[in-house]
Protein backbone atom coordinates (compact mmCIF):
# COMPACT_ATOMS: atom_id res chain seq x y z
CA UNK A 1 0.00 0.00 0.00
CA UNK A 2 2.90 2.35 0.77
CA UNK A 3 4.43 1.66 -2.62
CA UNK A 4 1.14 2.33 -4.43
CA UNK A 5 0.71 5.60 -2.54
CA UNK A 6 4.33 6.43 -3.44
CA UNK A 7 3.52 5.89 -7.11
CA UNK A 8 0.53 8.20 -6.79
CA UNK A 9 2.72 10.79 -5.09
CA UNK A 10 5.29 10.42 -7.88
CA UNK A 11 2.65 11.20 -10.49
CA UNK A 12 1.29 14.10 -8.43
CA UNK A 13 4.76 15.58 -7.82
CA UNK A 14 5.86 15.06 -11.42
CA UNK A 15 2.79 16.67 -12.95
CA UNK A 16 2.62 19.36 -10.27
CA UNK A 17 6.22 20.42 -10.70
CA UNK A 18 6.05 20.27 -14.47
CA UNK A 19 3.06 22.59 -14.69
CA UNK A 20 3.75 24.54 -11.49
CA UNK A 21 7.44 25.29 -12.02
CA UNK A 22 6.54 28.84 -13.06
CA UNK A 23 5.58 29.56 -9.45
CA UNK A 24 9.23 29.39 -8.38
CA UNK A 25 10.67 31.60 -11.09
CA UNK A 26 9.85 33.28 -14.37
CA UNK A 27 13.40 32.79 -15.67
CA UNK A 28 13.48 30.32 -18.57
CA UNK A 29 16.83 28.86 -17.45
CA UNK A 30 15.61 28.20 -13.90
CA UNK A 31 12.46 26.51 -15.21
CA UNK A 32 14.64 24.38 -17.51
CA UNK A 33 16.78 23.26 -14.54
CA UNK A 34 13.63 22.43 -12.55
CA UNK A 35 12.32 20.38 -15.49
CA UNK A 36 15.60 18.45 -15.60
CA UNK A 37 15.28 17.51 -11.92
CA UNK A 38 11.60 16.53 -12.00
CA UNK A 39 12.13 12.90 -13.15
CA UNK A 40 14.64 12.26 -10.35
CA UNK A 41 12.41 13.78 -7.69
CA UNK A 42 9.33 11.94 -8.95
CA UNK A 43 11.16 8.60 -9.32
CA UNK A 44 12.40 8.67 -5.73
CA UNK A 45 8.93 9.09 -4.20
CA UNK A 46 8.01 5.36 -4.19
CA UNK A 47 11.40 4.55 -2.65
CA UNK A 48 10.88 7.23 0.00
CA UNK A 49 7.41 5.95 0.83
CA UNK A 50 8.74 2.41 1.32
CA UNK A 51 11.51 3.76 3.54
CA UNK A 52 8.92 5.51 5.72
CA UNK A 53 6.88 2.30 5.95
CA UNK A 54 9.90 0.23 7.02
CA UNK A 55 10.95 2.92 9.50
CA UNK A 56 7.50 2.82 11.05
CA UNK A 57 7.53 -0.97 11.26
CA UNK A 58 10.97 -0.99 12.87
CA UNK A 59 10.12 1.74 15.35
CA UNK A 60 6.81 0.06 16.16
CA UNK A 61 8.65 -3.18 16.87
CA UNK A 62 11.14 -1.21 19.01
CA UNK A 63 13.92 -2.30 16.68
CA UNK A 64 15.92 0.89 17.02
CA UNK A 65 19.25 -0.97 16.74
CA UNK A 66 18.42 -2.23 13.24
CA UNK A 67 17.34 1.27 12.21
CA UNK A 68 20.54 2.78 13.58
CA UNK A 69 22.73 0.22 11.79
CA UNK A 70 20.85 0.62 8.51
CA UNK A 71 21.17 4.41 8.70
CA UNK A 72 24.90 4.20 9.39
CA UNK A 73 25.42 1.68 6.57
CA UNK A 74 23.63 3.88 4.04
CA UNK A 75 25.58 6.96 5.13
CA UNK A 76 28.89 5.10 4.95
CA UNK A 77 28.15 4.12 1.35
CA UNK A 78 27.68 7.69 0.17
Amino acid sequence: MGFVLGLGLAVFVGVGLYFGSGIFSKDVHVIHIINIGIPFVAATQPINSLAFVFDGVNFGASDFIYSAYSMVSTQAGS
